[in-house]
């Protein structure tokens, strides 16, 4: 993919396909960052400033929009929380509401629990995305913003606090009766919810409320995938026979919704099953769940069905065969999510089989690459590497070292049940029992029975162990106390351990486990068969291919001495045209310079025309000035007052044109702020009326823009000076939106007193009035006044050209 993106780059067509074609390497150099260890962070910045910069030549909004939260995404992930707030601050709108919650989402969810400095950091961010979402009434980034602010207080152990947030947005689907997305939000509340006995039966009820929800509506399918949520919670939580009967209730929902892919649930069965001791069943599922990957072709969960196998095939002493898919499971496991839940589990099983067949300098050698290649990236893959190296040590001789990374493990077990209902998201680990089996083990091995009894004793006294386990700590226990002279705790010991043994290995189960394993290797047999069935028709027709080849090779080198004569003639002649068009190349270039000559005067000429205009009102305005200071209170003044503000309206149009970059457009936002500030300044209102704007990213051209900015005075001119009569106090609200297209739409409201009814909107005696009317009908637009808790006037209009620039400015 990353050669193929690079060629492209090479070949791209236009700006828009180049600056595509970089945010595409950014993201595969992020990703490669993150999932790899290729450390190729510095190149995804690189190619994401490319895109950042080609995109603000070009005015691509998309493109500034993605490239800006990919260097957040990775300043972010680098720890540089002083580079993603910059990178914050230059954006607004939609945009900062979406960064922002970049920035809480890592440190939510980082490996550690949250800190105290993290959980600063997140809360702060998260609530500004949240008022933001508000003041834009957006519910999508409100909707956002809400649930990772759940899985915030979540994070920090408040698990009511947080539900608070997803019941704001299972009330905002419930007014819009979209159930689908009530039933979504139901499970998803319980989903991001860390796993704790005192909130099971609770997440289990809101996990039916969803499955309910969507039966209602006929979601089968959708109905089914909570079923599973919910099974994988009570297989979390121990409860197996419940877990079974959810499962068993997804592969029927699934069915009856037609869908075929029903291994995950066959994988999660294997596993509880053989959590159960029963190696039978678990193989079974096992074995059905690979056959469905495989039909369905989902690749992706393959390295999970290996590492079932290779579980079941471990614990039946089946090392070969235990060690082949384990290796497989590691092969295939490439996704993060595999390696996350599951990465660091399989490698201490293969690196156990490894030992078991007498391979202990290979299992050192493979651990220490694969730790070094994907380092431990949570507390749990922490313990599990130091148990990991510690088997290796071990088996090489190296007791010192081994006994330092078993006590090391041990250490992070601690850490581990400590923190182990904060984890939002479970993965495979051997916190508890199985950590203190591991160095009970290793010290009876080394005959120090002392130093591994109280190991083997914390070990015991866990709840919930797997029956295998339990066996194994039974029969240490049994050498310990045989060791130190308590026969009467030795004897229950290996009471216990060959009650279990004897469970575990039953005849009849190991006779159905044989039945099970010969159909597997017959239909593999089969496979390969076909494979080379097929191996032997490419064969033959290869051999075919080679005797026709031998055949045109004759004819062919006749043509290609054709060809060769053929195309030195050409080139004779393209010589000669390329000599005549260089000559005319160089006519064009100086002509072009001629050109680009002219083009400058005319810009210059153009900015000085907007000058002289805007200094011949400023003219006009100080003569204003001068008459209305020699004149007293009374109508005259007032003309002469509205006179200057339609004047100064008009020379703030070219003001802006002489000072910008854009000769024929006016950017509305910050135009419409300075005439607001300059109207307000003239009128002397103080702090009893307030404004308000809000004004979409909208640039008029001249021939528009005059007209509007003359409506826009008269109109708010009229709301200061007739709105709030004898000091009342009141708003103003100036709105310019876009409907899509070219259709702007602007309104000037105010709650004051109104226009009194006697007035004809029609054929108004206002002055105001008429000019406001008369302007719409120069821009063809449509006015519409409305009476109603003060005046609002409405003027609809299009616009046949309009600046691009990128966000919305919301004041």
């Amino acid at each position: 993919m990353l050669s193929a993106t690079l060629v492209d780059l090479n070949g791209a067509r236009d700006d828009t396909m180049e600056i595509r074609l970089l945010l595409r390497l950014s993201y595969i150099y992020y990703w490669l960052d993150e999932t790899r260890h290729h450390h190729e962070g510095d190149s995804a910045v690189f190619f994401a400033q490319q895109a950042m910069a080609l995109s603000s030549q070009t005015n691509f909004t998309e493109g500034l929009t993605e490239s800006e939260f990919l260097r957040c995404r990775i300043s972010i992930d680098r720890s540089d929380l002083a580079g993603a707030k910059r990178i914050v601050d230059m954006t607004f709108g939609e945009e900062r509401i979406r960064l922002l919650i970049v920035i809480g989402e890592h440190y939510v969810l980082q490996a550690a629990p949250v800190g105290k400095d993290s959980s600063k950091i997140a809360y702060s961010v998260l609530m500004e995305a949240l008022s933001l979402a508000e003041r834009l009434h957006s519910n999508y980034w409100l909707i956002a913003s809400m649930a990772m602010l759940g899985q915030y207080y979540y994070a920090n152990g408040q698990i009511t606090r947080g539900q608070e947030f997803f019941f704001r947005i299972i009330k905002m689907f419930e007014q819009n009766h979209d159930v689908a997305s009530q039933a979504y939000w139901w499970a998803k509340m319980e989903n991001y919810m860390p796993y704790a006995p005192e909130t099971y039966s609770m997440q289990l009820s809101d996990y039916q409320k969803a499955i309910d929800l969507y039966l209602s509506i006929g979601e089968t399918a959708e109905a089914a995938e909570v079923y599973g949520a919910m099974a994988f919670l009570a297989k979390t939580m121990n409860d197996f026979d419940y877990a079974k009967k959810l499962y068993f209730k997804k592969i029927a929902l699934l069915k009856e919704a037609g869908g075929r892919n029903i291994y995950e649930a066959f994988l999660y069965l294997a596993e509880i099953y053989y959590a159960e001791g029963n190696l039978d069943s678990a193989l079974n599922y096992a074995l059905q769940a690979l056959r469905n990957i495989e039909l369905l072709h989902a690749d992706e969960y393959l390295s999970v069905a290996y590492k079932s196998l290779g579980d079941i095939y471990r614990s039946m002493n089946e090392g070969g065969r235990s060690s082949y898919y384990y290796r497989l499971s590691i092969d295939y496991g490439e996704s993060p999510a595999f390696k996350k839940n599951y990465g660091y589990a399989v490698l201490r099983s293969y690196i156990a089989t490894l030992v078991s067949q007498g391979k202990a300098s290979e299992a050192l050698a493979f651990a220490k690459n694969y730790i070094s290649a994907s380092p431990p990236v949570s507390m749990f893959d922490e313990e599990i590497s130091e148990n990991v190296l510690g088997t290796c040590y071990d088996a090489v001789g190296n007791i010192d070292m081994a006994e330092t990374k078993y006590l090391e493990m041990i250490k992070w077990d601690t850490f581990c049940q400590a923190n182990l209902g904060k984890e939002m998201y479970l993965t495979a680990n051997i916190v508890g029992a199985e950590a203190y089996y591991e160095i009970g083990k290793f010290y009876v091995s080394h005959d120090r029975y002392r130093e591994a009894q109280p190991y083997l004793d914390k070990a015991l006294k866990f709840e919930n162990k797997p029956a295998p386990l339990e066996k194994d700590v039974n029969y240490l226990q049994f050498k310990t106390d045989s060791a130190s002279g308590n026969l009467g705790s030795a004897i229950r010991h290996y009471q216990r351990s060959v009650f279990l043994k004897d469970s575990l290995l039953a005849r009849e189960r190991l006779k159905e486990l044989n039945f099970l394993n010969v159909q597997f290797e017959t239909a593999e047999k089969e496979r390969n068969i076909k494979l080379l069935e097929k191996e032997a028709q490419l064969q033959n027709r290869k051999l075919q291919e080679s005797a026709q080849l031998r055949m045109w090779s004759g004819a062919a080198m006749l043509l290609l001495v054709a060809l060769l004569a053929i195309l030195y003639s050409r080139n004779r002649l393209k010589n000669k045209k390329n000599i005549q068009l260089q000559g005319q190349q160089e006519i064009i270039n100086e002509k072009n310079l001629s050109l680009s000559q002219l083009v400058r005067e005319k810009e210059w000429l153009l900015k000085e025309v907007h000058h002289r205009v805007k200094n011949n009102l400023q003219i006009v305005t100080s003569l204003l000035n001068s008459q209305s200071a020699g004149v007293g209170e009374g109508p005259v003044l007032d003309a002469l007052l509205e006179g200057k503000h339609r004047i100064q309206a008009m020379a703030m149009i070219h003001q802006r044109l002489y000072n910008g970059d854009e000769y024929g457009c006016v950017l509305m936002p910050s135009y419409i702020s300075e005439l607001v500030d300059y109207l307000k300044e003239s009128f002397n209102p103080g702090t009893r009326i307030i404004f308000k704007l809000c004004i979409d990213p909208v640039a008029l051209n001249l021939s528009v823009a005059v007209p509007f900015a003359l409506i826009l005075n008269e109109a708010i001119s009229n709301s200061l000076k007739h709105g709030f009569p004898d000091g009342r106090e009141g708003t103003v609200t100036v709105e310019l939106r876009s409907l899509g297209g070219q259709t702007k739409v602007l309104k000037v409201a105010d709650d004051g007193i109104g226009i009194p009814p006697s007035v004809d909107e029609s054929n108004p005696n206002s002055f105001g009035l008429r000019l406001i009317r008369g302007f719409t009908s120069d821009i063809s637009g449509t006015l519409k006044i409305e009476r109603s808790r003060g005046t609002s006037i409405v003027i609809v209009f299009d616009v046949n050209e309009e600046a691009r620039f990128s966000g919305a400015n919301t004041f």
